[in-house]
């Protein structure tokens, strides 16, 4: 397949310019969380189509836009009240307790010079 000049293909699917650029901003938010992790003891791992796209793509499954990662109930806690107690300068937590209508179980990592543009329908303000 031909190379485009916003893109590339891989794996047989076109994936754009802009979304290579996110992923750029996630692996960097990435490779700070596992940093933090390895620094204060908390065991992480890749879940859902993470995992998948690393095992199936070598890297990202080529229109996921997101980075599924797990840690467990105990470590979960520590790891939330530690980055409410000490928020980082370009990432911040969002969960139940931070973010009105978020409605997800879980918390998620969000990079505060990035633009969150969500396709779900939720109150959420980030």
């Amino acid at each position: 397949m031909a190379l485009n000049m916003d893109g590339e293909y891989r794996d047989g699917y076109y994936v754009s310019a802009e979304m290579k650029k996110i992923w750029k901003v996630e692996l960097d938010l990435l490779r700070e969380f596992l940093d933090f992790c390895q620094r204060n003891g908390l065991k992480c791992w890749a879940d859902g189509g993470t995992l998948l796209g690393a095992v199936r793509h070598q890297g990202f499954i080529p229109w996921d836009d997101d980075i599924d990662m797990v840690v467990s109930q105990k470590d979960f806690k520590r790891l939330c009240d530690y980055l409410k107690a000490h928020p980082h300068p370009h990432y911040v937590l969002q969960d139940n307790s931070t973010d009105r209508g978020f409605y997800k179980e879980w918390a998620c990592l969000r990079d505060l010079r990035t633009e969150n543009r969500s396709h779900e329908t939720s109150e959420s303000e980030n």
